[in-house]
């Protein structure tokens, strides 16, 4: 598992409104891009955090048509398939 993966779920605990009413006075912080965000200011701010988070998700998808998809039973779909792409990502 991604050492990344361990600090991204810090950051879900951290910014979770469930968790506003919690403080510290740690001078840890965790990043996105170049940009740092101390813990002890950012408790519950999943609000805040959010319009600048999507500024770094690069992937989008589109679903369209999906009205006209078989239903996926035990068999799955017989034609038609999904596929999406994620850019690369280094």
């Amino acid at each position: 598992m991604p050492d990344r993966v361990i600090f991204a779920l810090l950051a879900v605990a951290v910014l979770s409104r469930v968790n506003a009413h919690v403080e510290s006075s740690t001078k840890h912080w965790f990043g996105l891009g170049n940009e740092r965000f101390p813990i002890k200011d950012w408790w519950g701010r999943e609000d805040d955090f959010r319009p600048i988070a999507a500024g770094f998700n690069q992937v989008r998808v589109k679903m369209a048509g999906l009205g006209d998809m078989p239903q996926i039973g035990p068999e799955g779909p017989q034609v038609e398939r999904l596929i999406v792409k994620q850019p690369y990502m280094p």
